[in-house]
């Protein structure tokens, strides 16, 4: 955990919710950073009131959109679902 305080008003300040995939739009990279954290798994927390997640469980986006973080897209899975998910969506080969 980061020794930055995670408020919310701070991570939802930086959403743009003006479409149905709430984009985070805190950091440079495609997923972006809060505080050092991964939006989508900041979001699960903070909406399932779990304290922390195993690294070995991801938060995915059904809808495609890695900055989204739109609670009602995004559900709890593994390194292999996500790479299924990517071919779905043609992002690998």
């Amino acid at each position: 955990m980061s020794r930055h305080k995670l408020t919310e008003w701070d991570f939802w300040r930086r959403v743009d919710k003006e479409q149905a995939c709430w984009i985070y739009c805190g950091g440079k990279t495609v997923e972006g950073r809060f505080k050092g954290h991964i939006p989508r798994r900041v979001v699960w927390r903070w909406k399932h009131g779990a304290r922390s997640l195993s690294p070995d469980i991801w938060v995915l986006y059904a809808c495609g959109e890695p900055r989204c973080v739109n609670p009602t897209h995004l559900y709890l899975g593994t390194p292999g679902d996500n790479w299924r998910r990517r071919r779905e969506l043609g992002r690998v080969e």
